[in-house]
């Protein structure tokens, strides 16, 4: 995620909801566009970074995004659009939104 502090961003690793800490600081985030390169392997599936307004480090998890993790926990990724919810909920848990 990054983090806006004034003028600049800080970009920090979130591991498993846990903040690692900023790893690039200073980026000049209003002077164009932020693109981010991410090298994964494995069986990782999914990578996203995101902008979190203000110094909120420690509150780095959403009730949202908790409910979504939650909900994920419970039920194969195939079977989210089977719910019988929203569309918009539906494509919200599969982060197509």
């Amino acid at each position: 995620m990054y983090v806006v502090q004034g003028n600049a961003a800080q970009m920090h690793f979130i591991f498993n909801g846990e903040d690692q800490g900023a790893y690039s600081v200073d980026i000049p985030y209003q002077e164009g566009a932020l693109y981010a390169v991410v090298d994964v392997y494995g069986t990782t599936k999914q990578v996203r970074i995101v902008q979190l307004y203000g110094d909120h480090l420690n509150k780095v998890a959403s009730l949202q995004s908790v409910c979504r993790h939650t909900i994920l926990q419970r039920i194969p990724f195939s079977a989210v659009f089977s719910l019988p919810l929203p569309q918009k909920l539906k494509d919200y848990l599969s982060y197509e939104i």
